[in-house]
């Protein structure tokens, strides 16, 4: 079994709005911060409680779309100093009770897969193929530290056509086969 919530910068997205949030991680990036803090601190011990009372899942899938179509929505610096070290408690957390963390992360991300893997994560989903990233790239840096899910280009899969869809899945399973991943 699977559990599902929303990571911190989607909460921070809905509770203050892109504008918001974008105009304070540059202007009050202790507010972000203190944002974080509570935002960690609140998933941990809320998720402390279910894993005592309700049970542990076999993994927690967190959902944070860090980018859009062309790229990350933080710079990457801003990425690693605001949002970073809150991810590696979180994952932390996760594995100290034996929950593999799953991040679920939509947009251009490449810039953040390096940071994504420092911070722990054991699976990252859907590494949008139609912003750019590539699963093979990821899997070829990356592969023996974290799993892939996803990848598949979805316009393709739009079209309706069985010899398309045949081969974006295969284009992409024999080149991760063939580079051991």
């Amino acid at each position: 079994n699977v559990y599902c919530f929303f990571g911190i910068f989607e909460a921070m997205r809905m509770s203050m709005g892109d504008i918001c949030l974008m105009e304070s991680s540059i202007l009050e990036p202790d507010w972000i911060h203190d944002f974080c803090r509570v935002f960690t601190d609140f998933t941990i011990a809320q998720y402390d409680y279910a894993f005592r009372e309700v049970g542990k899942p076999d993994a927690f899938f967190l959902a944070d779309d860090l980018g859009f179509s062309k790229g990350l929505f933080f710079s990457p610096g801003s990425l690693r100093e605001l949002l970073l070290p809150y991810y590696k408690e979180i994952v932390g957390f996760l594995h100290e009770n034996g929950v593999l963390a799953i991040l679920h992360a939509c947009g251009g991300i490449t810039e953040a897969v390096p940071m994504i893997v420092e911070a722990g994560f054991d699976c990252l989903q859907p590494m949008e193929a139609k912003a750019g990233c590539n699963v093979v790239e990821y899997a070829k840096a990356f592969g023996d530290r974290i799993a892939f899910m996803g990848n598949m280009d979805v316009t393709v899969f739009n079209q309706n056509n069985d010899e398309l869809t045949k081969q974006e899945v295969l284009g992409k399973l024999n080149a991760l086969h063939e580079i051991g991943a």
